[in-house]
């Protein structure tokens, strides 16, 4: 990364589908923000988080869900995690749910989509 981290007054244009999660972590590298990404597979869907560290000295986490669909992946959530160090999220899967888990506790329970969200045409 070369840039600065952003601006924390500009929120991130983060994109609604990407081809690979090579182009998301691409994405956020391309914006300065560090990332880890973390790759879950569900009962019935394979899904990419990106644990965002765009702001220096806040302990907050932005979480990103992307939820792989046909060719690529489109983005199914987004959510702030409070009090979330580097290496404190976990991913598990919990029947026809995925548990996010900061330090040991679930704080998110995330049913998958039930509808399959539009994919964009081919190019």
């Amino acid at each position: 990364m070369s840039k600065d981290l952003p601006n924390p007054n500009v929120p991130l244009n983060v994109p609604g589908f990407c081809r690979s999660t090579n182009d998301i972590r691409a994405y956020f590298d391309q914006q300065g923000v560090p990332v880890e990404l973390k790759e879950a597979k569900g009962k019935s869907e394979s899904y990419c988080f990106v644990l965002a560290y765009p702001y220096s000295g806040i302990d907050t986490t932005d979480l990103y869900c992307f939820v792989q669909r046909g060719e690529g992946w489109v983005m199914f959530l987004k959510a702030a995690l409070w009090k979330t160090p580097h290496g404190s999220v976990e991913f598990k899967s919990d029947g026809d749910f995925m548990n996010v888990v900061c330090n040991g506790a679930v704080v998110l329970k995330l049913n998958p989509p039930r509808e399959k969200p539009g994919i964009p045409p081919k190019r």
